[in-house]
Order: C-alpha cells, then sequence, then structure tokens
C-alpha cells in the first residue's frame, strides 16, 4: 500500500492512498462529524446510557476523536488491519485526531474486520461505523457485502444505529444506490444522505454520501430533528436532513439496483463505470498511443494497465528463454500495422540486428530488455484492443428472462427453473429462483445496471463446463444438473380421434444439457429443447410437438398443443443467444489472432483457444436446435386469451376460476382436471381417471407458482410503500421550494438531488415527478390487487387439486 502525503507551507495536508484522495485537513471534519455525529446522536436519543462503539477501518483515528469527544462513550473497539496507518496515525496525525489512540476508553485490533465481528464474542454495540477506503481491487468488495452487513446487523444493539462510508452520488449513484440496496437486503434499514466536502469536488468526486443503518425504521424526520450534545467545527447537522432528500430518478435507480454479495459481485464493475455508455462519446478521436485507448477501456481495473503488465510480465518472464525470436518478430511484424509507429520502428532496427552478420547472443543482451517490453506492450494493446479478455473473467451481465409462460402480460415472466450462477442447481435439484408472473418486462427488459449489446462471457464455463456434462449459459456460468431420461414412442391424449388409455413404455435414453438458453430453457446434448416448470414437470419441445413429462417417468404425461407463439418464442430466444455468442467469438478471434501465438507457452491463451473452439461449436448447435425444434402445424393458431379470473400455469394450461385445471391437448381439444378424474370440455364423453403422475406434476406447479408469487406480492408492497414515501418526501420538497420562491424569487438556486438549480425549475420538475409516481402508484396497486387475487385462487387449487 502506497501512502502519500501532499504537505503545505500553512501546515496543513492532504492524505492519497495508492493514489487515491482520502482526506484534506482543511476540510476533513466536514466528513467525519458527518459521519460519526449522527449515529452517534440518533443511538444516545434512543438509549440513553454508556454507548459502546466499534469503528471498522478508520485507522486515520479522525472518526475515533469525534466518538471520543461525544458524551456516554463508554469504549471504542478500533478494527483496522493496517498498522501502518494507525502508527502514522498516532504520530503524524496525532494534532488532528487529538492523540486518540492514547484514550484509555479506545482499544485497537490490528485484523480483517469480518474476522474480527464474526470469532469474537462482540456483544451489542450501541454505535458501528464502516469507515472503509473505496474498493479497488475485487477482494476489497467483501466488506461492503450483504453477508457483511448481516453479520454487522448480529452485532448491532436493538436501537443500535450503523454508519457507513457510502461513495458519490454524483459521480457513481449506481454503486451508491447498490450499496444502499445490499443493506437493506440484509435485514437493516437504510437512509442515505450525502454532504457537500470542497476537497472531495475539487478532487473530481463531487458530493459525498454515507448511509446510517438501523434494525428499526429510519426516516428524514430522524435527521431533520437530530439533536448533537457536542458543537460541530466544520459540518452543519441541522441541514444535514436536506441531505438525504434525493430526487425521484434517484430514488428509481435504488429500487433497481442490484444487491452486492459474495455470489454476484457487482459493486466494483459499478464503480468503476458509472454511466459508462454515456461517458463514452462515439466522436472522439482514437489515439495510437497508449494511454488514451486504455482510457476507452469499458470496463477496467483501477490499476489496469499496472496489473496487467506484471502479470503478464511474470508469465513472458517464466518462458521468453524459450521463444524463436526470430519467428517471434516475423509473426509480430505481420500484424505491424496496427501498432503504434514507435513500436514498429523498434520491432524493426530488432530484426534487422538480429539478422546481421554480427549478432552474437552476448550482444542481444542489450535488447533484451526492448523485447520484453515490446512482447509485454503487445499484450496490453491486445488487451486494450479486446477488453472483454482482460483479467480473464469476473463482471456481471445482463439477467434472463423466462419461457414457461407468456400470456398473462407482455413478457415471457414466468416460473423460472435455472438460477443464475455457476455451479448452482437448477430446479430440478430444488432450488427456486423467483419468477415475475403477472409482471411485464421479464423478457428482453432492461435497467440502468444492464446494456442493450450482447452480454459478455465472463466465466469459465466454456473451459470447464462445456462438453463435461455441466450446461453452461451464455455468459460463460455453468451448472450442476441431472440428466433427463425419457423416450420418443408414442404419443398421450385423452378423448379426441388418438384417446390413448396408455401407452408402453419405450427404451428409455439419457439426455445432458449442454447450454441454458434461458432461465427454465435448456438445450439439450442431442438437439432437444426442455422448458422447465418446476421441480418434476418439464416441456420437451422437439420435431414441431410439445410434451408435458415428469422428472418422475419416462412416460409422457400429455401431448399440448404446438402454439406457433411459443415456438416463435423460443426461437427468437435460442438466435438472441447465438448472437451473443458470435459477438463473443469475434472478440475471441481478434484477441487470438494478436497472441495466438504464444499459446504453446502461455496457458491462459491455450485456455482462450478452447473457450473459442468450444464457443464456435456451441453456435452451430443452436443452428441445430432450432432445426430440430421444428414448427407447428401452418393452421395452428395461438392460445386464447385468458378468461376474467384464470390464471396462466404453463404454455397451453390455465387455472380456471371454479379451481379446476384446462389443458390444451395437441389436438386442440380442451380437458378438464381436478387432479383426481379427467374430463372433456365439450363433448359430453365420461369422465376418466387422471394419471397420477399428472397430478403430482400439477401439484408440483401449483406450488411454485404460489412460492413465486409470493415473493412478487411483497415486492409489489414494498414498491407500494417506497411510492406513498416518494409522495410524502415530493410534496415536502415542493412545501420547501415554494417558500424559498416567495421569499428570494425564481433564480435563487436549490438542492434538487445531488445538484444545484433555480428554484422555480425545481418546482416544475417536483410536480412532474409527483404527477408520475401517482401514476405509478395507481398502476401498482392494481398489478398488486391482481397478484393477491391470483395467489388466492392458486391457495385454493392447490387445496383442492386431489392426488
Amino acid at each position: 500500500m502506497g501512502v502519500h502525503l501532499d504537505e503545505r507551507p500553512d501546515g496543513g495536508f492532504a492524505l492519497y492512498i495508492d493514489g487515491d484522495f482520502q482526506f484534506d485537513t482543511s476540510d476533513e471534519a466536514i466528513y467525519h462529524e458527518s459521519m460519526a455525529l449522527p449515529a452517534l446522536s440518533l443511538a444516545r436519543r434512543a438509549a440513553p446510557g454508556p454507548l459502546r462503539v466499534l469503528i471498522c477501518g478508520g485507522g486515520d483515528g479522525l472518526a475515533l476523536r469525534e466518538c471520543l469527544r461525544f458524551p456516554d462513550v463508554a469504549s471504542v473497539d478500533l478494527v483496522d488491519y493496517d498498522p501502518a496507518i494507525v502508527a502514522l496515525a498516532r504520530e503524524r496525525f496525532s494534532e488532528i485526531n487529538a492523540n486518540a489512540f492514547d484514550d484509555d476508553r479506545v482499544q485497537v485490533h490490528f485484523r480483517d474486520a469480518w474476522e474480527f465481528v464474526q470469532s469474537n464474542n462482540v456483544g451489542d454495540y450501541d454505535v458501528i461505523l464502516c469507515d472503509f477506503t473505496v474498493p479497488r481491487a475485487p477482494e476489497q468488495t467483501r466488506i461492503f457485502t450483504r453477508e457483511w452487513y448481516a453479520l454487522l446487523k448480529g452485532a448491532l444493539a436493538p436501537h443500535g444505529v450503523m454508519a457507513i462510508n457510502a461513495f458519490s452520488p454524483q459521480t457513481t449513484p449506481e454503486a451508491v444506490w447498490c450499496l444502499d440496496r445490499t443493506v437493506r437486503a440484509a435485514g437493516l434499514s437504510a437512509l442515505p444522505y450525502r454532504v457537500c466536502i470542497p476537497s472531495f469536488r475539487e478532487h473530481g468526486y463531487g458530493a459525498w454520501a454515507f448511509l446510517l443503518a438501523a434494525n428499526r425504521p429510519l426516516v428524514m424526520a430522524d435527521l431533520r430533528g437530530i439533536e448533537c450534545p457536542v458543537e460541530t467545527r466544520q459540518a452543519d447537522l441541522a441541514r444535514l436532513w436536506r441531505g438525504a432528500r434525493f430526487h425521484r430518478d434517484e430514488r428509481r435507480m435504488g429500487r433497481a439496483a442490484p444487491v452486492h454479495s459474495l455470489e454476484n459481485d457487482c459493486l466494483l464493475a459499478l464503480l468503476l463505470n458509472p454511466g459508462l455508455p454515456a461517458r463514452i462519446e462515439a466522436d472522439e478521436p482514437v489515439s495510437p498511443d497508449i494511454e488514451p485507448l486504455l482510457r476507452l477501456i469499458p470496463i477496467s481495473h483501477p490499476y489496469h494497465t499496472r496489473t496487467m503488465i506484471e502479470t503478464l510480465a511474470e508469465q513472458v518472464a517464466a518462458t521468453v528463454s524459450q521463444i524463436d525470436v526470430r519467428r517471434l518478430l516475423d509473426a509480430l511484424l505481420r500484424r505491424a500495422a496496427r501498432l503504434p509507429q514507435a513500436i514498429r520502428e523498434e520491432l524493426t532496427r530488432l530484426r534487422d540486428f538480429l539478422s546481421g552478420a554480427g549478432f552474437s547472443w552476448d550482444r542481444f543482451l542489450l535488447w533484451g530488455a526492448r523485447l520484453f517490453a515490446a512482447l509485454v506492450i503487445l499484450m496490453t494493446l491486445a488487451n486494450a484492443i479486446a477488453p472483454d479478455n482482460a483479467f480473464a473473467k469476473g463482471s456481471a451481465g445482463l439477467g434472463h428472462a423466462s419461457m414457461s409462460r407468456g400470456y398473462a402480460s407482455s413478457s415471457f415472466g414466468g416460473a423460472r427453473g435455472i438460477s443464475g450462477s455457476a455451479g448452482r442447481a437448477n430446479s430440478f435439484s430444488g432450488a427456486s429462483s423467483r419468477g415475475s408472473f403477472g409482471r411485464s418486462g421479464a423478457f428482453g427488459s432492461h435497467s440502468i445496471f444492464t446494456t442493450t449489446s450482447a452480454p459478455a462471457v465472463h466465466s469459465t464455463g466454456f473451459r470447464s463446463g462445456y462438453g463435461y456434462g455441466r450446461p453452461v449459459d451464455v455468459y460463460g456460468d455453468y451448472y450442476n444438473i441431472s440428466p433427463f431420461h425419457y423416450y420418443y414412442g408414442g404419443t398421450r391424449y385423452y378423448f379426441g380421434s388418438h384417446a390413448t388409455a396408455g401407452i408402453p413404455s419405450g427404451p428409455q435414453e439419457e439426455h445432458k444439457a449442454l447450454f441454458a438458453a434461458d432461465d427454465d430453457m435448456l438445450v439439450m446434448d442431442n438437439g432437444d429443447v426442455i422448458v422447465t416448470l418446476s421441480d418434476k414437470a418439464y416441456l420437451l419441445v422437439t420435431g414441431g410437438k410439445v410434451v408435458l413429462r415428469s422428472k418422475d417417468s419416462p412416460d409422457p404425461l400429455l401431448d399440448l398443443y404446438p402454439d406457433p407463439v411459443f415456438f416463435d418464442g423460443i426461437i427468437a430466444q435460442l438466435r438472441d443467444r447465438q448472437a451473443a455468442i458470435a459477438q463473443a467469438v469475434s472478440v475471441r478471434r481478434d484477441w487470438l489472432s494478436w497472441v495466438g501465438w504464444t499459446g504453446a507457452m502461455l496457458p491462459a491463451i491455450a485456455q482462450d483457444k478452447l473457450e473459442l473452439k468450444n464457443m464456435t461449436d456451441l453456435g452451430e448447435r443452436i443452428d441445430a436446435a432450432i432445426v430440430r425444434l421444428g414448427s407447428p402445424p401452418a393452421k395452428a393458431t395461438p392460445m386464447p386469451a385468458l378468461k376474467p379470473n384464470e390464471v396462466e400455469l404453463f404454455i397451453d394450461a390455465r387455472l380456471r376460476a371454479d379451481g379446476s385445471v384446462g389443458i390444451r391437448q395437441a389436438d386442440d381439444t380442451w380437458i378438464v382436471t381436478d387432479g383426481a378424474t379427467m374430463t372433456p370440455e365439450t363433448g359430453g364423453k365420461a369422465a376418466v381417471a387422471c394419471p397420477p403422475a399428472l397430478t403430482a406434476a400439477l401439484r408440483s406447479v401449483l406450488a411454485k407458482l404460489k412460492k413465486e408469487m409470493a415473493a412478487d406480492i411483497a415486492q409489489s408492497e414494498h414498491d407500494l410503500s417506497q411510492y406513498q414515501r416518494d409522495l410524502t418526501s415530493l410534496n415536502s420538497d415542493l412545501a420547501t421550494y415554494n417558500n424559498l420562491y416567495q421569499r428570494n424569487g425564481a433564480n435563487y438556486e436549490v438542492d434538487y438531488g445531488s445538484e444545484e438549480i433555480d428554484v422555480d425549475v425545481a418546482m416544475s420538475k417536483t410536480r412532474a415527478d409527483i404527477a408520475q409516481t401517482k401514476q405509478d402508484t395507481a398502476t401498482e396497486q392494481q398489478n398488486h390487487d391482481k397478484l393477491v387475487a391470483d395467489r388466492a385462487r392458486l391457495d385454493q387449487a392447490a387445496a383442492a387439486l386431489r392426488p
């Protein structure tokens, strides 16, 4: 870790760690007072008496200083992994931190904060301060995860309050709202607020945010009525509540933000690439120099160039002695047109030197450094040109859609079967991913945290899973899915001209999933398409047919109607995934055209070649799967629209208003079942017994939909509550703006979210926000009411569907 003090003649200084600005003595009190004192004040108001404080990070002693001058603080545990920072704080920073480390109430622990909280009987802390530096590497984001805050929740007293350093809502807004949602996901209430720190603005950070968290609800009124018993030197706590007002677009960003967890490491990407698509100008000239080129990399580590060069240098150094230098130079010069002029000249001189009559390996040592540098720079350039290959894998991609149902809304939202990360089980192993029943936008939707371009392959499944019995998705994640066993002979449907009372079992075939095309759609190793419905039921779609099957039986349960819209949706999704794979193949080919010749000596490049081979193979297999999928008869018609009080279970099956299940058979006739018997919808034929396997499959689908719908209802209720809080906040903002307008006129500048604009403009924007929030509330209420009614029907059907 590199520590630098930028000292001034007046005795003040600024601290930088690894090049990142930390604080300036001229205004550091704004930061530390605004972070520590609100949490201390709120904890003291909730439970007067001695206060126990835990500071995680904060080795400079400045947050510690604020705690020690607060009345009733009985003890402080400060946990920092770096003794060097604390040593610097005891000496160089002792004047500004008021010799905080000499106080008898302080106990310093040089440990990893996670290990300290997890392994010690830490008891109930009244106040916890998380004063960590902004993460700049994946391993540093662990102490910003949902799991970390859940751990701290257990260490926090029931009345306790936590304060967290929360980044900049101006320059990294996505990261701020990701942190907000992550804290809430850990079971804590969260209240973000921002302050203006001049030195932060001078360094380009803009306004800075903190986050209060507690086991009890936190609202803006807590900051408005804050009573701090100590005098502040630089912060204005009386105005702090204004920093908790964020305009509607920012709050909407918070509702769409991802949760950062050990499983879903998304925070670093949001910190490094705030609003990336809007930040790169399309007409910005691309210079052949390295630095401007690196600035255009859309996803990059903060130390991209240095770390990459060091990593590549280690690989190159281990094998450079084995390189055929003349052949190497010939290969490089064949690609010379894409290299900067200075490197081309250097390589040409080196080639001429090696070709000269007076060449000797002793003299070559003088050129060795230049050769080494040219090779490393080449690898760096290749990573810059094909940035998806930089640092192997690790960024988050787009979410999946759902294919099993598609007519209850404008999307294919529905029951999901496969979870979204490597190594997890799908629905046939007991996991249940939350679906989007009755919610529009699940199929092909995007948010501020996704892009409209094809997703990047960011995991290693095409190297370690593909072709080894573990299906890989478009992002390179692989899944542990057990094989399917079924046979093709025979058909089954009832009461029509081809009615069957039973069909003999044929020889079972084992088929393994090859590609997870969607949350519930698998392409099998033989080209069949399977759409999962629950832990038991699935649809086999092949040869223009749709067959309902069960994992518990190799026999088909029912031949369903080949809905053309369903087939079109499957094909569209496969083509979409195929286009994404084609884009990844193009990137890998370009990358390997630069560095492929190093595959014999660099294992990572050899793995890249394997990955390219497997992705190319998958593209061809998707083509074959689309051919094998077939198409419905030319006269086939889409499934009729749902009637009032009906709930779609899956394609060709719906829960009817009377609690029975209607299923559309392959011959376009409908059967109705209560789980015990089946009857034709028309025709007056006698009922027959419902096969137990079919009943069990339908019950499993109902159970899964009930679980998913309960989660959707909870989310809808949360959204309605948030809309109401938004409306209250917006009306309060409008009243404040109106008072300022009356006193100061239209050109008076006011806070509007993280901006400062004229008050009349703020009033106009706020009125528009109020109108939109009311409209959104009404729409969400309708959605919520439908979800509740549908869930009640599912409950009744599950109870009535007799096994």
